[in-house]
């Protein structure tokens, strides 16, 4: 294992923002909160679950600087290690390290989209991604590398960093896609007319949702097979359509009727508003029902004229 934090592990920053020796303090202070950022969603998913964990043995501290045309801060677990119940600390902290190298192995390679068969559990490998992805992001050059540093021959590269493109992120979080099945559903809505300079507009002014709303269908007149009614003032009632038929209904005249096109529960409602009106004009109003006496002096008001139509 060549990067251990258990010992040190070296990231040496060359570039613009290294090349003094020594770094910006707000420079280093978001690498260090991304790297251990980094080190604790390994912590979450690494270890055995069956086993006490502390997550204070993984805090990383830094132990050294060193500077080589470049700068060099070294980073190791906390010496304070606290033991924990079913585990041993040291093997944890040996884990997580081998877990770090592996993930800055690909970093090397620049080829994130292993994260992919590395972390086959969704919500894992989106959060290894992101603090991955904001780790890399953080070091903001492309001169960088881990490492280990000898005291005669400096610092050793081993790791390069490459860069986490912003599609290939993207690409690792959206890796199980929700497949939403399509509907197709007919319904009813108001169309705007406008006409200007010849030109005639249509736009969708209201959309009803099946079953939400009844539509209106107005009569101007009612025409039957062979009678024609004029009436003082057009007759609203509702209209609904199923899968197989439409139906038009007068709550005022109790009266509705059915039909597979439009037009034909047009011509049925024509039809039974004829008999309905020449049955209840027939028939003496002693005769009638609390509820024909209505809908006889509703037809009265309604009807202004009756004719027969003519072929």
């Amino acid at each position: 294992m060549k990067l251990d934090f258990n010992k040190t592990v070296y990231l040496q920053i060359g570039g613009e923002i290294g090349k003094n020796n020594s770094l910006p303090l707000k420079y280093f202070a978001e690498l260090s909160k991304n790297l251990q950022t980094l080190v604790d969603t390994l912590v979450e998913f690494e270890l055995p679950e069956d086993e006490g964990i502390d997550r204070k043995n993984f805090q990383l501290e830094l132990t050294d600087f060193k500077e080589n045309d470049s700068a060099i801060p070294g980073f190791s677990f906390t010496k304070d290690v606290q033991s924990v119940i079913g585990g041993d600390a040291l093997k944890q902290r040996d884990q997580i390290s081998k877990s770090f190298e592996k993930l800055i192995t690909v970093a090397n390679k620049g080829t994130y989209q292993q994260l992919d068969e590395i972390f086959p559990d969704a919500d894992q490998r989106k959060k290894v991604t992101k603090s991955l992805y904001g780790f890399v992001n953080s070091l903001k050059t492309p001169k960088v590398a881990f490492g280990n540093f000898d005291t005669k021959k400096g610092f050793k590269s081993d790791f390069s960093v490459k860069k986490f493109q912003r599609e290939v992120c993207d690409q690792l979080l959206e890796v199980e896609k929700i497949v939403h099945e399509i509907d197709t559903e007919y319904v009813y809505g108001r169309i705007k007319l406008t006409t200007q300079n010849g030109k005639e507009r249509k736009a969708i002014a209201e959309i009803f949702e099946s079953g939400a709303t009844k539509l209106s269908y107005v009569f101007e007149k009612i025409e039957s097979e062979n009678r024609k009614f004029e009436l003082t003032a057009p007759l609203y009632c509702s209209i609904e359509k199923s899968e197989n038929e439409f139906l038009i209904a007068s709550e005022m005249l109790n009266l509705s009727e059915k039909g597979i096109t439009e037009e034909e529960a047009v011509l049925q409602f024509s039809e039974a508003f004829q008999e309905q009106f020449q049955q209840l004009q027939n028939t003496k109003y002693s005769d009638l029902s609390e509820r024909q006496r209505v809908v006889k002096t509703f037809f009265t008001v309604l009807v202004k004229n009756e004719t027969g139509v003519t072929a």
